[in-house]
């Protein structure tokens, strides 16, 4: 399942290239991809995993952070101007103040009801309660994340 969904993810950007129909017909195969294997797995989905997977499926403008002064101001800034899903980007920097920028942004993005994605660090996403997590190739495998109790709720993010 997960190559398969890299492959459609490939495919979705390579798609958007040539023509956005495909780039978004691929976008609809892989979230149907990650709801089969919930459901072969036996994952939980609840109200809230089917609300995030709406609004997942729903974005059409989302941002991904780089660092910068006043991250706070850029990030609502972003949502005023109609950002659905903010990841928060950090690959340097002390935890603690990571987690402060994370809780910020979490709680503004929840103020405009979009979705707040942690990049990489599953720790912080879950201190924060972040929407879900974005990990990458080599990150913890998606697999592993799902096994954590409290990532469970991620299942369509």
């Amino acid at each position: 399942m997960g190559r398969l969904q890299e492959a459609l993810r490939v495919l979705e950007e390579y798609g958007k290239v040539i023509d956005p129909h495909m780039g978004e017909a691929m976008k609809q195969m892989r979230y149907q991809v990650y709801i089969l294997e919930s459901q072969l797995l036996g994952y939980e989905v609840n109200e809230i995993g089917k609300l995030r997977r709406q609004k997942l499926q729903a974005a059409t403008l989302y941002l991904v952070t780089m660092p910068v002064d006043h991250i706070a101001e850029v990030v609502e800034s972003a949502l005023r101007g109609g950002v659905q899903i903010v990841q928060y980007r950090q690959k340097e920097g002390e935890d603690n103040l990571r987690y402060a920028i994370a809780k910020q942004l979490c709680e503004i993005c929840h103020q405009y009801d979009a979705l707040f994605l942690m990049n990489d660090r599953v720790d912080i996403a879950i201190a924060v309660g972040a929407d879900g997590i974005h990990v990458g190739q080599t990150d913890l495998p998606v697999a592993a994340v799902r096994q954590i109790p409290q990532c469970s709720r991620w299942q369509c993010c």
